[in-house]
């Protein structure tokens, strides 16, 4: 069972096991499905198989017979140093909103300093001088993901908190495959994977061809993946 993937695995198939199967990626904000129609098939041809195997060594041989005779032509021939140009990757971490996005100062309200976010933040008392400094973040972002610092200057000093905002994104549409084999009497790997969405992202599988119970020889996974510590809503009730 792969507890990353989202997968299911059937032990020794048989054709009884060809049918459709449904993955469901699922979190705390949405899901999304995929369906996948699995065809066990007869085993292929043994001698088929192994004659194949022998002209791939032969040519795989007959390859490394033809490089060698190369090698020994060109020993003597003069030989060039090559410059390999390493390139050389800068890693910037970018502290999300390290310049102000909104501020009350001298009975006025500033809410433009940030492109991003312009238009999209207020705060959610007419009068934050009475005490109320909240604020309302519309239409969130997956940027909008981020540490935020709420400063008070009040005399005779200053004060600040920070905040963790983690914008929740639901699955995107799973990925449904076989990967290998799906001949009978072997094991069939199915694999199911959404390659976006937040942390924890669960996944179940369900057959919904004839019987809708999974086969007996199934080993299923329900998939959960890192725990997030904070939920955040878009506070406009979008």
């Amino acid at each position: 069972m792969d507890r990353v993937q989202g997968s299911i695995v059937i032990k020794n198939a048989t054709s009884d096991n060809s049918g459709t199967y449904r993955c469901v990626s699922e979190n705390r904000v949405g899901k999304e499905q995929c369906t996948l129609s699995l065809s066990v098939v007869p085993p292929s041809n043994t001698a088929g198989t192994i004659a194949g195997a022998v002209i791939g060594s032969l040519l795989v041989l007959l390859l490394l017979a033809i490089i060698l005779y190369c090698c020994y032509k060109n020993r003597n021939k003069k030989k060039y140093e090559k410059e390999t140009a390493h390139e050389i990757s800068k890693i910037c971490t970018v502290i999300p909103f390290a310049n102000p996005i909104i501020t009350y100062s001298g009975d006025r309200v500033y809410e433009d300093y940030y492109a991003t976010m312009k238009g999209r933040v207020h705060f959610n008392s007419p009068d934050p001088k009475a005490g109320d400094a909240s604020i309302n973040i519309t239409k969130l972002l997956v940027s909008d993901t981020g540490t935020y610092l709420c400063k008070v200057k009040k005399a005779p000093g200053v004060n600040s908190r920070k905040t963790l905002l983690t914008v929740m994104v639901k699955p995107s549409v799973p990925k449904c495959y076989v990967e290998g084999s799906s001949e009978q009497g072997k094991d069939i790997l199915m694999k199911c994977k959404s390659a976006e969405g937040t942390n924890p992202i669960q996944y179940t599988w369900e057959r919904i061809s004839g019987t809708r119970i999974l086969p007996a020889t199934a080993l299923l996974g329900r998939i959960r993946q890192k725990k997030l510590t904070l939920d955040y809503k878009d506070a406009g009730g979008e």
